[in-house]
């Protein structure tokens, strides 16, 4: 659960108040990004999906199928070819619709 701790008035206490109040009630305080980093470390945001044979003329390849669940991107469907890339060719794109 996130919380947010108010002052008297309303407004969210912040500073100095906020710093005494955690103190007084042995609270623990984090910053978003403690909980973008505790996400990424703990989180899945990739889920591997199918493979499909994917037969060209340059040899047969493993087409595989990957679904994403990124806040700036939720739910994109991505596909790849897994392997080695090499360092003295470049890595090219396939895309089909």
């Amino acid at each position: 659960m996130i919380g947010e701790i108010v002052a008297e008035d309303g407004s969210m206490c912040r500073g100095e108040r906020l710093t005494r109040f955690v103190a007084k009630h042995d609270l623990p305080v984090l910053a978003i990004a403690d909980l973008v980093r505790y996400r990424r470390a703990t989180e899945r945001f990739v889920e591997h999906g199918t493979t499909s044979a994917m037969p060209t003329g340059f040899g047969d390849f493993r087409l595989q199928n990957a679904l994403t669940r990124d806040q700036e991107c939720p739910c994109a469907d991505f596909r790849g070819v897994p392997g080695a890339a090499s360092r003295c060719r470049p890595v090219s794109g396939v895309r089909t619709s």
